[in-house]
């Protein structure tokens, strides 16, 4: 950002030569969702529970990712005061992508899902069939799915409707780009429950081979208030080509849910999309060399009646012209955004009644 100030009346021409590259701290938009699904427990017609959990000993409701294609959990199945227990597995609804983001709207509260899925499961003394009815709404984290068991031994087990939830969250991330490295901040609300946030601190290293396209994720601990602080592990984010100004990668945490004292809900994916591209070459300033900006050259002189401001800067870049009465901070005020067409290119400003001060922002 340059900054040049000029007084109408001393109709000063002041030129800045040298280039600089552009340091600020710029801002892209991050999603960051749970692979497991947090399930409720279940209730039937008859008055019987079925709960899930990947814990030994107290329930934790996690349906957590098995191959892509299903989602696995253990069972406690309590038929008429008799439990049962053993491994389920629910089949994933198709991969649908309605909102051409590149992720599976299934994973997006953006989204609506709507499905139906076959799975299976096991206990000591039998098997069976699971059907599971997917429903959740449009801009929603929560949804509600019915598993129906059906046993091969002893027929229908019952339908049982469980809410659900998709852990979610979204918000700004902050970034410093540059040669080989990229400082990252972040404020990352959960969807739905404003009063739980992950924030922390990162910084991306360029893969040599790749820097455009691939970056190491470093280790680290980010904060999860109000639960506290999980530890996530080394890993890489990539850009994929059909969606150039996302990046995307999976974050694993040691324990994604501090709560419980074995590990659980550790298997997530992160997107950040950046739409900043200083030099438009296509590549978003996340992962881009540090663009440089040649300094405007700004003369002014008097025209008649009137002021002529002509600024030499590079054509296509936007350059805000402010005034002001005064040099105190605060004061200034766009009156202009231009892009320039030319170079150089004349812009003619109203003489003014009183002192005024003019300087170009060049962005």
């Amino acid at each position: 950002m340059h900054r040049i100030t000029i007084s109408a009346w001393l109709l000063l021409a002041v030129t800045l030569h040298p280039t600089s590259g552009i340091t600020a701290e710029q801002t892209a938009f991050a999603r960051l969702w749970c692979e497991s699904l947090h399930f409720s427990q279940g209730n039937s017609a008859g008055g019987d529970t079925l709960d899930l959990t990947m814990i030994d000993g107290v329930p934790n409701g996690e349906l957590a990712p098995n191959d892509g294609k299903s989602l696995v959990s253990n069972f406690i199945l309590d038929l008429f005061g008799m439990p049962l227990y053993g491994p389920i597995l629910v089949g994933l609804p198709a991969f649908a992508d309605n909102d051409g983001d590149g992720f599976d709207d299934f994973y997006d509260s953006s989204q609506p899902v709507y499905a139906t899925t076959s799975g299976n499961y096991e206990t000591a003394v039998s098997s069976g069939t699971v059907t599971a009815t997917w429903n959740r709404g449009p801009e929603s984290k929560d949804g509600n799915c019915v598993l129906s068991l059906v046993d091969s031994i002893y027929g229908a087990l019952g339908s049982f409707s469980h809410n659900f939830e998709l852990l979610e969250y979204t918000g700004p991330l902050y970034y410093t780009a540059g040669q080989t490295t990229v400082s990252n901040r972040f404020l990352l609300t959960k969807t739905g429950s404003p009063e739980q946030q992950f924030t922390g601190r990162f910084v991306l290293t360029k893969n040599a081979v790749d820097r455009f396209n691939s970056l190491k994720f470093p280790s680290g601990t980010w904060t999860n208030t109000p639960f506290g602080d999980v530890r996530v592990l080394e890993t890489e984010i990539m850009r994929d080509a059909p969606w150039p100004t996302n990046y995307y990668g999976y974050v694993d945490f040691v324990d994604g849910d501090p709560r419980t004292a074995p590990s659980d809900y550790s298997y997530w994916t992160i997107s950040i999309d950046d739409l900043n591209d200083s030099n438009k070459n296509g590549i978003p300033d996340f992962s881009d060399d540090p663009t440089t900006i040649r300094a405007p050259r700004v003369a002014i002189t008097m025209d008649g009646g009137s002021l002529k401001l002509q600024i030499d800067g590079e054509i296509g870049r936007t350059h805000l012209l402010q005034e002001s009465a005064s040099l105190l901070p605060g004061s200034w005020e766009t009156v202009s955004s231009i892009v320039l067409t030319n170079n150089p290119q004349a812009i003619s400003l109203p003489r003014p009644q009183i002192d005024r001060f003019w300087r170009v922002i060049t962005q």
